[in-house]
């Protein structure tokens, strides 16, 4: 009849379907010129992929011994091991586009700087700076005397935390060091930096958190994690802060440092962890961690709630980070784990 027919081309317009692609959160990468209505169905997929654990998993092997951490951008995965060697992997295809060598010990940590740079803190105490087109290692930034655990960049400001119980703020358009933020008693495992670059977190063997000033170096507040256990993993996002301590994930309010949620669930040390919050006075978002126990758990911040547990791996869990599509996680077995949630690709729950 003529009113379905009228209704049919209305609901067939593109034009209504990308304006409800536009107002949405597209978890899919716009790509040539996409037929919104498709897009749209195939986002509603992947957003209850990712509600009912429904994905694919992939598993990689190419370091020779421990895979120690793991960065994602773009499609691209870099890993870094205790074999000191990166590897550049496609995170579609699984196949190494190459290997950066250069660290004289393991690698612990990796960030993306730009669309081809990547940067490494390793236990020779050095900071390198890759261009992961050319395979080349452009710089090496050296100011710690110890080995380097985490690093993080945001803007034209990198961080780093290292075992000499000091994190450094560096200039890294210009490879230089800006400031080197002491009081912590213990090892400085995990840092990070709020969207501006004027205030800095760190995370210490002390069982603290401290919050900085960027610009001077002050301590503005120093935040009793625990009681018994370091503060190995943390990450700010939108004026949240989350942070693990043993087997258990705290999320706070960073500019007061109150808790708001603690995770428990895993049954040893969280390693790592990563953080997806939304703005706004209710937080809301999912936190990723990964631990000791060998799983890698997923969490609905808002609720305090496990979503689900992902295993597989036969030794501990280093490392797990996500994308939109994606999470991988790397492991003292020497594997790679890539959990993949695309609508195309998933047919059956992993």
């Amino acid at each position: 009849c003529m009113v379905s027919q009228s209704w049919n081309a209305r609901c067939s317009s593109e034009r209504l379907w990308e304006g409800k692609c536009r107002r949405g959160r597209l978890g899919l990468p716009l790509l040539g010129s996409p037929s919104w209505k498709t897009l749209y169905r195939d986002d509603l997929r992947l957003k209850r992929n990712w509600r009912r654990g429904r994905c694919v998993v992939r598993e990689i092997r190419g370091h020779s011994y421990k895979v120690l951490c793991a960065r994602i951008k773009d499609g691209i995965l870099a890993t870094g091991g205790s074999d000191r060697n990166i590897r550049i992997w496609d995170l579609g295809t699984g196949e190494c586009q190459g290997t950066l060598s250069g660290h004289q010990k393991s690698v612990w940590c990796l960030c993306f700087y730009g669309k081809n740079l990547l940067l490494s803190g390793a236990s020779d105490c050095s900071i390198k700076i890759w261009n992961i087109r050319t395979k080349i290692c452009e710089r090496t930034l050296t100011g710690h005397s110890g080995p380097v655990w985490d690093i993080q960049q945001k803007n034209e400001v990198l961080i780093s935390g290292s075992h000499d119980k000091t994190a450094v703020v560096w200039d890294i358009r210009h490879c230089s060091l800006v400031r080197r933020l002491r009081g912590h008693r213990g090892v400085v495992f995990a840092v990070d930096l709020d969207h501006t670059s004027t205030q800095a977190f760190t995370g210490s063997g002390d069982r603290s958190i401290a919050q900085w000033e960027v610009s001077t170096g002050l301590c503005l507040r120093e935040i009793p994690a625990s009681q018994t256990h370091p503060v190995l993993a943390l990450q700010w996002m939108n004026g949240y802060l989350a942070s693990s301590a043993g087997g258990v994930a705290t999320l706070w309010e960073a500019q007061s440092g109150e808790p708001l949620a603690e995770f428990r669930g895993h049954d040893d040390r969280i390693e790592s962890l990563q953080l997806k919050a939304r703005e706004g006075e209710t937080c809301r978002g999912v936190l990723l961690t990964a631990a000791r126990d060998r799983t890698i758990k997923y969490w609905d911040i808002r609720s305090g709630r496990c979503m689900h547990t992902f295993s597989g791996h036969k030794d501990r869990v280093n490392s797990a980070v996500f994308d939109d599509v994606h999470i991988v996680s790397v492991s003292d077995d020497g594997w790679i784990r890539v959990y993949d949630f695309h609508p195309h690709r998933v047919t059956h729950g992993c």
